[in-house]
């Protein structure tokens, strides 16, 4: 019994139904796999993007870079957590986790620090600076200690990504998950863009942090010349008043050497005498007064003018041999004592303190020991000075006296 032509037709309409059928849902498959993949490349993109805004930021500090970098990777290669490692010499240590429970971290951290090799998954990558990917770490990994770590913590598959800076591995990008799906292809490219980002970011502070000690370095230097400048312009005014002299020493001195207290004391051939200070108690400042120190190892200047060079004492309440009463109205704890010699002779001794136990720098020091190259350079001119005038007055005298003999005898 044959079909009537209108049920031919219909059938035929029904066949150019489901093609359409057929086909929207080929081409909504397309579109929805095309803009699943536009998605997740947009989401790649601005995680990178968030992640260079990060490193611009903070241009002192790669841990904002670091914690950026182990939140994408978690959420961007749909991970269980995702870690960070840094190298620091030869040793590899934890620098940021995401997503990790307090009991997975305590099992993290039980493995590092540890040294490039194959204990862990990161160290081999480390070592071998290539992309290590596992699909099942209980059961592929030839590593005992690895697989029952994975057991312990719970995860299947893991990829370490190492960070290079030239030939050299200074970290890695762990991501893992608890089942065992690996990692695509565009994932592990993700987390190789993101070492990348990580070494700039490295790169990038231990530059600034260069660039700061050398700018700092040359704020000093500029500092101390200035100051040095300033106390010959007051050197060359003050030619019989040394006073001034002293009191800019010593407020130079604190200021530049980062200093609490300063002390300049003048020897009588016996005994130092205080002459300037600068940030002392009036109790201190009256204690020092009225006990002249003789050259000897109670304190830093007593020992200063008994050896004749510069005594660095990092805390006096470790040493048993100072006895200076004055610690006990100041409390200081760290004291630089510089002689001022003039061809060995002394002829004081500048004194600068802390509160804290904070030894000075070798800058410190030295700029110190230039500040009493030139206070004694100011007392030599002085007294030449003096001694000149007085000469000068006697040779007046003579030659007045030669006059009046003149006079007379005509």
């Amino acid at each position: 019994r044959p079909f009537a032509d209108d049920q031919v037709a219909l059938m035929e309409t029904f066949a150019d139904q489901a093609a359409i059928a057929i086909e929207n849902a080929r081409l909504l498959g397309e579109l929805q796999a095309k803009n699943a993949s536009l998605t997740e490349a947009l989401e790649q993109q601005t995680a990178t993007s968030e992640i260079l805004s990060v490193i611009s930021s903070s241009p002192t500090s790669v841990q904002p870079v670091f914690d950026a970098i182990a939140r994408s990777a978690k959420r961007l290669c749909l991970a269980l957590y995702s870690l960070v490692f840094r190298v620091d010499g030869e040793i590899i240590t934890l620098a940021a986790a995401e997503g990790a429970t307090p009991d997975h971290l305590e099992a993290i951290r039980a493995a590092y620090p540890t040294r490039p090799g194959r204990t862990t998954v990161a160290a081999q990558a480390i070592l071998e600076r290539r992309v290590i990917a596992i699909d099942d770490l209980q059961r592929n990994s030839t590593e005992p200690g690895r697989a029952a770590r994975a057991r312990n913590i719970g995860y299947r598959s893991l990829v370490s990504v190492p960070m290079l800076r030239g030939d050299a591995a200074i970290g890695a990008i762990n991501v893992v998950r608890v089942e065992a799906i690996p990692f695509t292809e565009i994932q592990i490219d993700l987390l190789k863009t993101f070492a990348d980002q990580a070494v700039i970011a490295i790169q990038n502070v231990r530059l600034f942090s260069e660039l700061e000690a050398r700018n700092s370095e040359l704020r000093v230097a500029l500092e101390q010349q200035t100051a040095t400048s300033e106390l010959l312009k007051v050197i060359g005014r003050s030619t019989f008043d040394l006073q001034p002299v002293f009191e800019t020493l010593a407020e130079n001195s604190v200021r530049l050497c980062a200093a609490e207290r300063a002390m300049i004391f003048r020897f009588d051939g016996r005994v130092l005498r205080l002459i300037a200070t600068h940030n002392v108690p009036a109790e201190h400042r009256a204690f020092s007064e009225s006990h002249p120190i003789e050259p000897g190892r109670h304190s830093a200047a007593a020992r200063a003018a008994l050896e004749r060079r510069t005594i660095h004492i990092h805390d006096v309440r470790a040493d048993p041999e100072f006895t200076y009463g004055a610690m006990e109205i100041d409390p200081f704890r760290t004291v630089l004592g510089i002689p001022m010699l003039r061809a060995g002779e002394l002829l004081g001794v500048i004194i600068i303190y802390r509160h804290e136990v904070q030894p000075f720098t070798d800058g410190q020091t030295a700029l110190m020991e230039t500040f009493a190259d030139q206070a004694a350079i100011a007392i030599e001119n002085a007294r030449l000075l003096t001694e000149l005038q007085a000469r000068t007055g006697e040779l007046t005298r003579s030659v007045q006296e030669l006059q009046v003999l003149g006079e007379v005898s005509q």
